[in-house]
């Protein structure tokens, strides 16, 4: 939201236009922070999966679907707050309003056990789920999924800093996912 404030012409100054912007408000960053459209790498490829299988056999078990359907959003919500934390450590978020670890008055570690915390529960969906489709190939495409995510931020990969995390997130969230 911008406001605009024009002086008048007949004050002594030229006439001139300033545009102070207004700061966001806490929920408007913490909006910000979720970073929804992000979820959209793990919404797909199981939208795509679960489309292929009613196609190929009539019917899908929604609540297999459900279950990876949250199970990856908890692991996207931990790649992103993992990301939040390293990047507190290297001060590259320093100026960044909607920082999960700036919002939590600058507390990694607190941000790093949630995160950890989501990656146990998106886990734990997820290996519910593969253990009911009875494909080990399931469990072990995941699992490279994860790892392929966590090279992409983590130390001491970091490959989002070396141009390569692109790449790995396509194969993490792309054919390895699906």
């Amino acid at each position: 939201m911008k406001k605009v404030i024009v002086k008048s012409s007949s004050s002594s100054a030229a006439s001139s236009a300033t545009a102070p912007v207004d700061a966001p408000t806490t929920a408007q960053l913490w909006w910000r922070a979720c970073k929804l459209p992000m979820y959209s790498v793990a919404w797909v490829p199981l939208a795509c999966g679960a489309a292929l299988a009613y196609c190929q056999f009539g019917v899908v078990n929604a609540r297999q679907i459900a279950q990876l359907f949250l199970g990856s959003s908890l692991v996207i919500a931990w790649l992103n707050l993992t990301n939040d934390a390293f990047d507190s450590t290297t001060r590259v978020d320093e100026s960044k309003p909607e920082s999960v670890v700036r919002l939590l008055g600058g507390n990694a570690r607190l941000v790093h056990a949630i995160a950890w915390g989501a990656l146990a529960g998106g886990a734990a969906l997820i290996g519910q789920a593969c253990v009911a489709s009875g494909s080990a190939t399931s469990w072990r495409t995941l699992v490279a999924a994860v790892m392929l995510g966590y090279a992409y931020q983590g130390p001491p990969f970091r490959l989002s800093y070396k141009g390569l995390g692109e790449p790995y997130c396509f194969t993490a969230f792309g054919p390895l996912a699906t």
